[in-house]
């Protein structure tokens, strides 16, 4: 599929204040995976036909389509996890939802600076819907994080706290837009804005600025320019 460059907005970090999500962070960030071997991001959505009605689907109104609008909460944490890639290869087509202009459905090879591949899959075409999957994996240790609640934690050197972090509960508190749009939560929402309020009253940047949240719109435009040339783009 080609199509022109999107118009597009800076999006909200939400996923970025859910305990699952800031524990992975954590245990990147204390070097518990050792070298990074892969990172990869699945948001295999469903939205029905009548999803895409009025200004959704729409370049113009959206930006963009699976990636841009369903998966970029999962590009952006990718990201945060991986840092941006420096070389993307990405294929994008509307496999059902022909009547829309922006893609229902994405795949992209990765590669970033350090030597770590991955992958993105997007699609808003498919029955009946998956929790979004981030997968982090390394030398040492290998994460799933499905939504916000951690599946696999799976480390060579075991640490006390490892058995809380696999045995604790998947609360959904920032809810999964696996099968539709309206059981996505506000907690995350809410999160973030107590953040920016907490940043104001205590005199100090907030945990996620504008130029930090911009990561993963440049990131899907460069995917997306990737599919509209046929050939990998660097960023």
């Amino acid at each position: 599929m080609t199509a022109s460059r999107p118009v597009v907005v800076v999006r909200d970090v939400t996923r970025r204040f859910g305990e699952g999500a800031r524990t992975v962070k954590a245990a990147i960030d204390a070097g518990r995976f050792g070298r990074l071997v892969l990172a990869s991001a699945y948001v295999k959505w469903h939205r029905t036909a009548q999803y895409y009605t009025g200004t959704r689907g729409k370049l113009a109104q959206d930006g963009g389509g699976a990636l841009m609008n369903q998966a970029i909460h999962a590009v952006d944490l990718l990201q945060w996890y991986a840092g941006l890639p420096a070389e993307v290869h990405a294929w994008t087509t509307r496999r059902v939802y022909s009547h829309i202009e922006v893609e229902d459905t994405a795949c992209a090879s990765l590669r970033f600076p350090s030597g770590v591949l991955g992958t993105i899959e997007a699609s808003t075409a498919l029955y009946p819907g998956w929790q979004r999957r981030l997968e982090i994996c390394g030398e040492h240790g290998s994460v799933l994080l499905e939504d916000d609640h951690i599946a696999r934690w799976d480390f060579r050197e075991a640490r006390p706290e490892d058995e809380t972090i696999r045995s604790a509960k998947d609360t959904a508190a920032l809810g999964s837009g696996a099968s539709s749009p309206t059981a996505i939560s506000h907690h995350g929402h809410l999160r973030q804005i107590q953040d920016l309020i907490d940043a104001l009253r205590e005199n100090r940047p907030p945990a996620v600025d504008g130029r930090e949240a911009r990561k993963a719109v440049a990131l899907i435009c460069a995917l997306y320019e990737s599919a509209r040339r046929g050939a990998p783009v660097a960023l």
